[in-house]
């Protein structure tokens, strides 16, 4: 995703995929926590959840435990690429 405030892939979430709960955690490839959500429709906006200064550059791990309307849990986990 581009965090860059141009309107288009600004934040990394799942909005938009009928969730009731959602966890998710943000790693860097050091496997540092670098940001977290406790909400559906919580999102990512490339900020370092302790600074809130952007994180650079690169790939990450994320992993969320979610779940869906009808009561059905999953857990996620992936890269993804920022860049800025």
């Amino acid at each position: 995703f581009t965090p860059n405030g141009d309107g288009t892939n600004d934040y990394f979430s799942f909005i938009g995929q009928n969730l009731k709960a959602a966890h998710c955690e943000i790693y860097n490839r050091w496997g540092e926590l670098v940001y977290k959500w406790d909400d559906p429709n919580g999102k990512w906006n490339g900020n370092n959840l302790q600074t809130d200064k952007p994180v650079s550059e690169g790939v990450y791990y994320f992993v969320a435990y979610v779940e869906n309307y009808e009561g059905i849990p999953m857990e996620l986990s992936g890269f993804l690429q920022l860049m800025r």
